[in-house]
């Protein structure tokens, strides 16, 4: 039996998947995780960690890495992989097939269902060239449409059953504005996902708000050709924010503190990292309930400070962390 389940942060966004033969597998290494934040093996960026000398609150639990000796290593099972195949030359046909981790970073919520994530993805050549508000559209109706939930329960010989139930559901997007990221071009977006059965009975229902930050990286993923070629592909790097509407606003600041200590090692010399508004906030939806002009935040979190040299920042001071809180302060040591 097989199923799929509809879940916002890794619905398809934009990737073209043209399944084909011949095209070429590789697997690109993820990255590190320490106290001093994540750096990418593949992708030349970081995340510098915050004030507290951790990459997110004590609240914010690191996921798609596990604890083994002392070192963060990243998790492999199904659920955290992707497979990117990528038309170099826009002739239908595959010309590079890249295995990566389907997220650079993902952490959830140890208080209630908010998750935050951070990918790069690779563009194919009919993808390339689109406009953030385009790509954004392309997410958005990735998510909508039918999908199927799978229930897990005992039956009566104590094996377990799967159960199958199909869901429609609904996205919009509520609002979009024009930002930067350390001087490069981004699109930050507020959405909202509902249950299309559950709209019939409640109109104002809806089950998850996401705030999500496209940026256009300033940098391609290569890969070599014959002689002397290389396929270089342009590379998004997508950011979100998901929680119930009563959660939503209860980590958006923590997810925007994420976005502004992103690090880009080829961004222009003379900006520091930090988000910043270059244009109005676009609003097309009014949020249920809301009264007056639609509340769409600014981006509340001052810029980070940069790195003293290169991409790696000195360690800042950190306290002692409880035992089970991920990337605050140094690694603990192998029992």
């Amino acid at each position: 039996m097989s199923s799929s389940r509809v879940h916002l942060p890794v619905a398809l966004l934009v990737v073209a998947a043209i399944t084909t033969v011949g095209a070429c597998a590789s697997t690109l290494p993820l990255g590190t995780v320490t106290a001093r934040g994540f750096d990418h093996a593949s992708f030349p960026y970081r995340v510098m960690s915050g004030p507290g000398g951790a990459i997110m609150p004590a609240d914010w639990r690191l996921d798609n890495f596990h604890l083994t000796n002392g070192a963060y290593v990243p998790k492999t099972t199904a659920e955290y992989r992707s497979r990117y195949e990528l038309d170099h030359d826009d002739d239908g046909r595959a010309d590079d097939t890249v295995r990566a981790s389907r997220y650079d970073l993902r952490f959830t919520n140890r208080r209630y269902s908010g998750e935050i994530w951070l990918r790069t993805i690779p563009l194919g050549a009919a993808d390339a060239e689109l406009e953030l508000p385009v790509l954004l559209r392309r997410y958005v109706e990735g998510i909508a449409g039918s999908g199927f939930t799978v229930t897990q329960i005992s039956g009566p010989t104590g094996h377990v059953a799967l159960t199958v139930a199909e869901r429609r559901f609904a996205a919009r997007v509520l609002d979009y504005a024009p930002v930067t990221v350390q001087g490069v071009e981004a699109l930050v977006a507020t959405i909202e996902v509902a249950n299309v059965d559950q709209l019939q009975l409640d109109p104002n229902a809806r089950g998850e708000r996401a705030r999500l930050v496209f940026v256009r990286a300033p940098f391609t993923l290569d890969r070599p050709r014959r002689g002397v070629e290389v396929s270089r592909y342009r590379v998004l790097l997508a950011a979100g924010y998901v929680a119930s509407p009563a959660d939503y606003e209860r980590g958006r600041v923590d997810f925007e503190g994420l976005v502004s200590r992103v690090v880009f090692e080829q961004a222009p010399s003379h900006v520091s990292p930090g988000v910043v508004p270059t244009g109005p906030t676009t609003v097309l939806v009014q949020p249920p309930g809301a009264s007056g002009p639609a509340p769409i935040p600014g981006w509340d979190v001052p810029a980070a400070p940069p790195p003293n040299s290169g991409m790696m920042p000195p360690p800042s001071p950190v306290e002692p962390a409880p035992a089970e809180q991920p990337v605050v302060g140094p690694a603990p040591s192998a029992p």
